[in-house]
């Protein structure tokens, strides 16, 4: 399996910059016929957007951005951060995109408490099961 790194600065809230970016790292990826393209935590919206994950328009933002990568995964399965909204709660999570629709959704495990970042005064923990997925006859963990 060929993965490609997409390790890039993501801004806070420049959802058009940073779906620019990402929409060409995806066909960039595909050029180099790579299997799978992985994204870090976050890069749809930028990372760490504190007190803006309280904002709808920011969180709605999110998605629209997020709305307009997926048709540009086919042909290639994408790994990305992106902020989820589920029953009034929000996660930190990693989507996994394949054929042009999300098919798993991994929610951050472990939220960050320290003195710089408090993970939990934002996000869910997510305590369903562990998880992998099955992609080209391989097993794929993401955590």
């Amino acid at each position: 399996m060929k993965i490609v790194l997409a390790q890039q600065n993501y801004i806070i809230a420049d959802f058009k910059g940073n779906t620019e970016k990402i929409i060409e790292s995806i066909k960039n990826a595909k050029q180099k016929k790579a299997d799978l393209i992985v994204f870090p935590e976050m890069s749809v919206c930028g990372h760490y957007p504190y007190e803006l994950l309280n904002n709808k328009t920011f969180l709605n933002n999110s998605q629209k951005a997020l709305q307009e990568i997926i048709p540009h995964c086919v042909d290639i399965a994408v790994v990305i951060g992106n902020i989820v909204q589920k029953n009034q709660k929000l996660y930190n999570s990693a989507l996994f995109i394949e054929n042009g629709q999300i098919s798993h959704q991994i929610n951050k495990r472990n939220l960050i408490n320290n003195d710089l970042l408090d993970e939990s005064r934002y996000f869910c923990n997510d305590e369903n099961e562990f998880e992998t997925i099955e992609y080209l006859n391989k097993r794929i963990a993401i955590t």
